[in-house]
């Protein structure tokens, strides 16, 4: 009796483990909105501090965390900045749509050349963006390979009249 018990008990476990690894599907994918009230923190020669605004959902019933971005910003396919996040990692809700404020810092590759920047940032230079975005999720991460065409229309705010903090 007790061996049927116990066999009993191996199969319902693992028709448990089988049950919830079926259930793990694929994730889906975060929806970025438009990036919006961008202001600048600070402004040095090295490169220019900003605060933005990123509405994102996430259709998973769980809590995705951007933990670190790592950017590079380049003009005609040249590398011209380098983007890195330093604001704290940002925790977006499982079956959330909402508004998450990012910190980030562009770091001149020359620096020296803050005022030759609004003339990339103007719209005549092709300006993109590749790097990677770390997200984790219980104890799994994954890197985020990102890559954006047209960045300029992003920047223009910060040579036309943005507030600065």
């Amino acid at each position: 009796m007790e061996r049927s018990t116990g066999k009993y008990i191996k199969l319902f476990i693992l028709v448990a483990i089988a049950g919830m690894l079926s259930s793990c599907g694929k994730p889906k994918a975060l929806k970025i909105g438009d990036i919006h009230n961008i202001s600048v923190k600070s402004i040095s020669l090295s490169g220019v501090e900003l605060e933005a605004v990123v509405p994102v959902q996430n259709l998973n019933g769980y809590n995705i965390t951007a933990k670190e971005a790592e950017m590079d910003v380049l003009a005609d396919n040249r590398v011209v900045a380098h983007i890195t996040q330093t604001s704290p990692p940002v925790v977006i809700q499982g079956n959330s749509s909402a508004d998450h404020t990012v910190s980030v810092k562009i770091n001149l590759l020359h620096p020296g050349e803050i005022l030759s920047l609004s003339n990339l940032f103007s719209g005549k230079s092709a300006l993109n963006v590749d790097g990677t975005i770390k997200l984790s999720s219980f104890v799994f991460s994954k890197t985020v390979v990102v890559h954006q065409t047209n960045v300029q229309e992003y920047f223009k705010p910060i040579f036309e009249g943005i507030r600065l903090n």
